[in-house]
This record gives structure tokens, C-alpha cells and sequence, in this order.
């Protein structure tokens, strides 16, 4: 339900945009070496989850490790080994395609301004029917590094289709999208959010 509440309006006029973008290119289910290029443009709406990693002993590593983000809130400095690991799990439709759920998983990467980027990260689109498309990806901040109560974190990226089983098998492709989360303070670590993804999926025939 809190992802209802997100801004319909402007998550609308992004996917007009990204689909218009995305799909200038060309290869509207051309045939090309026996590979057929699908264009896919569509919503994905959720719940992102936020997993800092504290080490607890001298060499304890995370999920992330090199991704030292956490500072001590004594000293401000960063605690070696320490990490936040960001998880996603949405579910939506996309043209072309039909519904879908989509698991994403990445590593925080604060940056010089105290804003954050998304680094190694890795997405499972499952179709209904059991059908993996896989996908790696990085995103960049849209938004200031400080937003109040209620406000968005806006980030924008690439995924790098790199595979799939059942239609997707032998996958190729790039889908750019646009994530907007719902911010909604530290007492829970769990905000809503929605994707805007557009691109072309490259399937052998």
C-alpha cells in the first residue's frame, strides 16, 4: 500500500521518456542473425531493504566488502570491513513481456557530496510461468544527498542483460532504468519504491 503513494504523475512521464529513448534506436523485432530484438518498457513496484554489515571480529567480512560506508558515530571514522547491502523485491509488467517479479541486490557506495551510488549489483526478473531473464547493473544519484521525510531518493541506471533460462535463454541486452524511493527515516530500513525500465531484450530465434 505505501508504494501507492509514491508520485504516479512523474513516474509517468519518465517512462514515456525512457521508452521514447530507449527504442529510438531501432530494432523494433528485427531479425538479425537469427537474433530477434524485443523492446520492454514498464513499472515495477515494491519494498527496498537496507542491511548494514558490522563486522565482529578482525577480518569479518559482508556481502559488500570494499564497500566501506559505515562511519563510527563516536570518532566518524570508518569502520573497516563495514558495509550496506541494499535489497529489492518488486513486481509489475512490462510491455512485451507480461508480469513479472524482479529481485535486485546491490552495495552502497557513498560519494565525496555524502549521496550514494549502487554498485555490483544484480537483478532476477522471474517471469509467471518460471522464466529467468539476468541481468548485472550500476546507478547513479538523481536526488540531493539529503532529502526530508516522505521525499524521493531518485537514482538512475543501466542493467546489462547477461543471460536466462526458458524464452530467455541466451539473453542479451540493455534495459535503462529509473528507481524512485519513497525515504521514509531510520527507524525501519524497508521504504517503497517503483522502477521505470525501458530497453531492448536480444533473444536468439
Amino acid at each position: 500500500m505505501k508504494s501507492k503513494c509514491l508520485m504516479q504523475s512523474i513516474i509517468a512521464l519518465a517512462l514515456c521518456a525512457f521508452a521514447t529513448t530507449a527504442l529510438a534506436g531501432g530494432g523494433h523485432n528485427s531479425l538479425n542473425n537469427g537474433v530477434k530484438a524485443v523492446p520492454v518498457f514498464g513499472k515495477m513496484s515494491g519494498e527496498v531493504t537496507f542491511i548494514p554489515f558490522l563486522p565482529q571480529f578482525p577480518g569479518d567480512t559482508g556481502p559488500c566488502e570494499g564497500y566501506n560506508v559505515l562511519q563510527d558515530p563516536v570518532t566518524g571514522d570508518i569502520i573497516p570491513g563495514s558495509s550496506i547491502q541494499t535489497l529489492s523485491t518488486t513486481e509489475g509488467q512490462l510491455a512485451r513481456i507480461g508480469r513479472l517479479t524482479l529481485d535486485t541486490t546491490h552495495c552502497a557506495q557513498f560519494t565525496s557530496d555524502g549521496n550514494s551510488e549502487a554498485k555490483a549489483g544484480t537483478a532476477a526478473f522471474m517471469t509467471k510461468t518460471g522464466d529467468m531473464l539476468y541481468g548485472t547493473y550500476e546507478a547513479v544519484p538523481l536526488s540531493p544527498p539529503v532529502v526530508p521525510i516522505g521525499g524521493l531518493i531518485i537514482q538512475e541506471g543501466v542493467t546489462e542483460i547477461i543471460g536466462g533460462t526458458g524464452i530467455f535463454a541466451g539473453a542479451s541486452g540493455k534495459l535503462a532504468f529509473r528507481v524512485y524511493v519513497r525515504f521514509e527515516g531510520y527507524d525501519d530500513w524497508a521504504w517503497p519504491l517503483e522502477y521505470v525500465i525501458s530497453g531492448l531484450i536480444h533473444v536468439p530465434e
